[in-house]
């Protein structure tokens, strides 16, 4: 685990929020929600389709 320190900064005022991470490899991850009981599912993949393309986007302009 690693500490992780926010700092916000308001004039005068410091505000600090800590946490923690933890980093693992995604097998380690696997195996440790498999000793809990958790079984893996499938993974899935879905194309995403956007409304415009990114030219328009760019362009500010839309496609009807």
């Amino acid at each position: 685990m690693h500490p992780v320190s926010r700092f916000e900064r308001f004039g005068n005022v410091t505000i600090a929020a800590e946490t923690y991470v933890y980093e693992l490899e995604l097998q380690e991850w696997f195996a440790s929600m498999q000793e809990l009981g958790f079984a893996r599912q499938p993974d899935e993949r879905t194309k995403l389709t956007f409304p415009w393309s990114s030219d328009e986007l760019l362009s500010g302009q839309k496609a009807k």
